[in-house]
């Protein structure tokens, strides 16, 4: 089952399945370092819930919570 990446919960760990959209969203998604199969965790969010900060690799991200909503994971 996936969910939408905005979905995560502090801490949780999951894994990238697809984008809702392609073009340039998805183009600068895989530039930052999202791409499928790749595992990430979400740290935390800003005190308003957004950005979320994700961590992957050995780096961490800040991403919009509305490019979240079109990045679909599963759980790890």
């Amino acid at each position: 089952m996936t969910i939408p990446m905005a979905n995560l919960e502090q801490g949780q760990l999951a894994i990238i399945d697809s984008f809702v959209e392609s073009g340039p969203f998805a183009r600068r998604a895989r530039d930052i370092g999202l791409i499928p199969g790749m595992e990430i965790i979400f740290r935390k969010a800003a005190p308003l819930g957004d950005p979320m900060e994700i961590r992957l690799r050995n780096h961490s991200v800040m991403i919009r919570k509305d490019d979240a909503k079109k990045i679909m994971v599963r759980m790890a």
